[in-house]
């Protein structure tokens, strides 16, 4: 298992996610360009993961939160609210790292 992160939910992601799952997980998506090429971005939802050991569990803010094990990034991990018209989406802000750089912070926990 690998160190944790800095993880940080904004007081507006964290009252959304309470009215749902109060769980959330963290995993990259699949990003393909239109001349080749593909980058994952990071991007949050709110449920708990269909295989749960592939994911690192983290308590923040009252919430579980569970982080890909292949989700590489540098720096802290933020978790806000974007809302359109009533309609709210998690966005996840990151750093993403430079080749074979990790920054680790908090420890995961059991789930």
């Amino acid at each position: 298992m690998r160190a944790g992160h800095d993880i940080r939910i904004a007081p507006e992601a964290r009252r959304w996610l309470e009215q749902r799952s109060g769980e959330v997980i963290v995993r990259p998506s699949p990003r393909h360009g239109c001349c080749g090429g593909m980058a994952e971005v990071p991007v949050a939802e709110a449920r708990r993961p269909k295989r749960p050991e592939d994911y690192d569990v983290f308590h923040v803010d009252g919430m579980r939160v569970y982080l890909a094990r292949t989700l590489e990034v540098a720096g802290p991990i933020e978790l806000r609210l974007e809302t359109l018209m009533g309609f709210g989406r998690l966005f996840v802000e990151v750093d993403l790292p430079a080749p074979g750089v990790a920054n680790d912070q908090q420890e995961p926990h059991d789930v």
